[in-house]
C-alpha cells in the first residue's frame, strides 16, 4: 500500500514538471527595441520590449540651449537665452503614445518647446561699428554687465587674446556671463599682479566656455581667479594654465559658504604655488566650507614648493 502512494506520488511530480517545461521552454517570444533619442547631445538608450507589450515612458530629458556660433558670428556680448522644456515623445513626426503595443524595433525622438529671448548683439568688441557701442576691453564689457542687470545671461564672444589692465569683478547679484571663443584658443591675461576675474555678489555666475583659456602670470602672489560668493563653472574647450605664484592658493581660490566650483569640462594645468606646507595648491584650493562639483574635466599637473611637487587640488577648512 505504500509502495502504491509512492509510486502515484511520483507519477504525479513528473507530470506536473513535464507540463511545466512544455509551458515555459516550447515559447519562442519576439524581442524588439525601443530606442530613445534625447536630441540633446547625450547618447541615446533603449527599453527591451517583448511583442505586444509596451514602452515606458523615462523621465523627460533637459536640453542646454547653445550660443549658434558660426564662422561668421560677430565677436561681442550678447543677451539673451533661450530655454528649452520638454513636451513628448516623437515617433514618425506624431507624438507617442505609450498605450501602443510595440511590435517592431522604434525609435523615439524628444520633443521640446522654446521660451526665453533670442540673442542679440549689445555691443562690438574692439571693433567699432556704426551705431553699436563698442567696448574696447573685457573690462568693458564686464562693467556693462554690472550696470545692466538682466535675468537673460550674456555671452562675450572673442575672436582674439586679451590682456586686462584691471580686475575683472563680479560684485552685483545675478551677474550671469559666458565667454567662448570663436574658431580658436583665445586667452585672458591680467597685466598686473592682482586676480583675473572676482566673484563676490549672490547668485553672480561665469562659465568659460569653448577655447577660453585664462593664462597666468609669473611671480605674483595672488591668485588668478577668486571665487567668494557665487558660481564659477568650467566647460568642455576651457583651461586656466600657466600661472605661478607665492599664494598658497594656487591659480584658483574658492572660500566661503556661497562659493561654487562647477567642473563639467575643461582642465587646470600647468600652475605652480611657491608656497609650502599642506595647505598650499599649485591648482586649486577650496577652503572655509565653499562647494566643488567635478562632473567632468581634469585639474593635473600642477605644483607646489621648491623643489616641486605634486599637488592640483586642496580641500581645506569643512568644504564639500
Amino acid at each position: 500500500m505504500k509502495t502504491k502512494t509512492k509510486f502515484n506520488y511520483i507519477v504525479a511530480i513528473l507530470a506536473v514538471t513535464i507540463l511545466t517545461l512544455t509551458a515555459c521552454g516550447g515559447d519562442d517570444t519576439t524581442v524588439y527595441t525601443v530606442t530613445f533619442n534625447p536630441d540633446n547631445g547625450s547618447p541615446v538608450f533603449t527599453q527591451k520590449v517583448v511583442a505586444g507589450g509596451w514602452a515606458i515612458c523615462p523621465e523627460g530629458p533637459d536640453k542646454e540651449y547653445i550660443f549658434p556660433i558660426t564662422p561668421a558670428t560677430q565677436p561681442g556680448l550678447y543677451v539673451g537665452e533661450l530655454y528649452y522644456s520638454f513636451e513628448e515623445w516623437m515617433h514618425n513626426g506624431v507624438a507617442f503614445n505609450f498605450s501602443t503595443p510595440i511590435n517592431a524595433n522604434i525609435t523615439l525622438i524628444a520633443r521640446y518647446d522654446t521660451w526665453g529671448e533670442p540673442t542679440t548683439l549689445v555691443g562690438t568688441l574692439n571693433s567699432p561699428t556704426i551705431g553699436i557701442t563698442n567696448f574696447n576691453t573685457i573690462a568693458e564689457a564686464v562693467n556693462y554687465i554690472r550696470d545692466n542687470p538682466s535675468s537673460d545671461r550674456y555671452f562675450l564672444l572673442l575672436n582674439q587674446n586679451f590682456t586686462s589692465q584691471e580686475i575683472l569683478d563680479f560684485s552685483t547679484p545675478y551677474m550671469y556671463l559666458t565667454i567662448i571663443g570663436i574658431g580658436s584658443e583665445r586667452t585672458i591675461q591680467p597685466a598686473n599682479d592682482s586676480n583675473l576675474f572676482q566673484l563676490n555678489a549672490n547668485g553672480v555666475r561665469l562659465t568659460l566656455g569653448q577655447n577660453i583659456t585664462l593664462l597666468g602670470r609669473s611671480g605674483g602672489s595672488d591668485s588668478l581667479v577668486l571665487v567668494q560668493n557665487g558660481y564659477l563653472e568650467m566647460r568642455d574647450g576651457s583651461k586656466i594654465t600657466g600661472h605661478i605664484t607665492s599664494n598658497a592658493n594656487g591659480a584658483m581660490q574658492v572660500t566661503g559658504n556661497g562659493a561654487y566650483f562647477y567642473m563639467s569640462g575643461g582642465e587646470i594645468t600647468g600652475n605652480h604655488s611657491t608656497a609650502l606646507g599642506t595647505a598650499a595648491s599649485g591648482g586649486v584650493r577650496i577652503m572655509d566650507g565653499a562647494s566643488l562639483y567635478m562632473l567632468g574635466g581634469s585639474i593635473t599637473g600642477n605644483t607646489r614648493g621648491n623643489p616641486p611637487s605634486a599637488m592640483d587640488l586642496v580641500i581645506w577648512g569643512a568644504s564639500s
